[in-house]
């Protein structure tokens, strides 16, 4: 062997060796596919294995689970606002405004505990005991119809006193019951229901509604309502 490669294999194995180290330990880089890899040396001190996740430092998974994961945890508890439900047989009702007259005689709707209401531009009256009475009518209800009975001597009551706003905005209850007046029944229209407020029940004022009670009504702007038995 010649003396120039005696001495290039010397210096080779001079570079080999000073480098073992750097080899032995270097870290390679390359990660399998959980995102880890061995370790055997411990040169890390986290064992044998650890993790390189999205290029982490080395680490290790507890519990399996990567401490730089960040677990957004989501609610199973219902949510707490309350749900708003429409009641079909809710109607919007206006309480009115302007002179009334029951036979003649003047009320104050705005002194009244029931006062005329009106909905869908038609004049609503409550049955009230004393109302009836001062229009001539009777009445009674039984399975769901209520029975009317007209022709009655009109004898006026004043109806009981209370406070109402007029044009106020309240809400009336459609009933569903059926119509009998003087042992006939009577087909009101669906687009004038009977309502209910304040626990009485409210008859529309409509022309063919009032025929049928044998009661008549007139309006002007001047005087206001009229309610008149026939």
């Amino acid at each position: 062997m010649n003396k120039k490669l005696k001495t290039a294999l010397i210096v080779l194995l001079i570079l080999c060796i000073a480098f073992m180290p750097m080899v032995a330990f270097a870290h390679s880089g390359r990660t399998d596919s959980s995102g880890g890899h061995h370790d055997n040396k411990n040169k890390s001190g986290l064992g044998s294995y650890h993790y390189h996740c999205g290029g982490h430092p080395a680490h290790l998974h507890p519990n399996g689970v990567c401490p730089y994961t960040t677990t957004v945890s989501t609610s199973s508890a219902s949510s707490s606002a309350t749900k708003t439900t429409t009641d079909p047989n809710a109607k919007t009702a206006t309480i009115t405004a302007g002179a009334v007259k029951i036979n003649g005689n003047s009320i104050n709707n705005a002194k009244l505990e029931y006062p005329l209401i009106s909905y869908n531009n038609a004049t609503y009256f409550p049955m009230t005991y004393r109302n009836k009475e001062s229009l001539g009518l009777t009445s009674k209800t039984e399975s769901g119809t209520i029975y009317f009975t007209t022709g009655n001597t009109p004898s006026y009551s004043a109806d009981i006193e209370g406070t109402s706003t007029t044009g106020k905005k309240v809400t009336a209850t459609k009933l569903d019951y059926k119509i009998s007046i003087d042992g006939s029944l009577y087909n009101y229209d669906s687009d004038w229901p009977l309502l209910k407020y304040n626990d009485i029940v409210y008859v529309p004022l409509t022309y063919h509604f009032a025929d049928a009670l044998d009661l008549s009504t007139s309006w002007t702007k001047e005087t206001g309502l009229a309610v008149n038995t026939k």
